[in-house]
């Protein structure tokens, strides 16, 4: 084989590896956020569930805070989930009689709530943050200091909001913090959303699961969140 022929294969092998390197690597990009959008609502279905666990023994939802005499938050709606989903041992000591993030209760903070977890660091590691959250206030169906039971979805429980993706609540799962209904109409607090496809999972009062491509319209959302306002909307299946 002569110098220069040797030099055009290579050449041509070399083009080829790039050529290869170009089509597939979105290939498997694509496979890596289509793993992440089953389990995005994988995780929704698990938190779903246990929502509906929680109703089908208290007759309600729970409250999304449960606060102490003083009035200052002690758990989450997440934390009173915990004896309903499947977590990694260590959870079954979280003590209820203390505040989220009291000495006993913080020692459980780098524990992983698969359900719950959402953004990961750049080593790859959970930063612990919520990424399902509550519209909380007003006519949703978590008013605050109450609890409803899914009788309260007055427009229909297929049309009505009980959980939603954000992107990045900067919360840890165990927070008792959520969404707004006020801040949501706006567009304020953590926004909504997969950080791994362009739209959001949510979850309705019927248990159903549904994905919305892109960005939500105002009125939209401001329906799917209002349990009684009698608008009509069309629900993604």
């Amino acid at each position: 084989m002569s110098v220069l022929l040797a030099i055009l294969l290579v050449a041509c092998l070399g083009g080829l590896s790039a050529g290869v390197y170009f089509v597939v690597l979105p290939a498997l990009e694509l496979d890596r956020s289509g793993e992440a959008y089953r389990a995005e609502e994988a995780h929704l279905k698990q938190v779903v569930a246990a929502l509906q666990a929680y109703h089908a023994q208290y007759d309600a939802y729970p409250p999304p805070v449960v606060y102490d005499e003083a009035g200052k938050p002690m758990h989450s709606w997440r934390a009173l989930l915990i004896p309903f989903l499947e977590l990694p041992p260590g959870w079954e000591t979280y003590r209820f009689d203390r505040a989220w993030d009291s000495t006993e209760n913080a020692e459980l903070h780098p524990l992983q709530c698969p359900p719950f977890e959402g953004p990961k660091n750049s080593s790859g590691a959970s930063l612990h943050r919520t990424m399902f959250m509550l519209v909380v206030g007003g006519r949703t169906m978590f008013p605050a200091n109450t609890n409803l039971s899914r009788d309260a979805a007055s427009d229909g429980e297929e049309l009505t909001l009980l959980v939603i993706q954000v992107q990045d609540s900067r919360t840890h799962w165990l927070d008792p913090s959520d969404v707004s209904f006020t801040s949501l109409m706006n567009g304020q607090g953590p926004e909504l959303g997969s950080e791994h496809s362009s739209g959001t999972w949510y979850a309705t009062v019927d248990g159903s699961t549904h994905w919305h491509d892109g960005e939500f319209d105002p009125e939209f959302l401001k329906s799917l969140s209002v349990r009684d306002d009698g608008s009509p909307i069309q629900i993604e299946k």
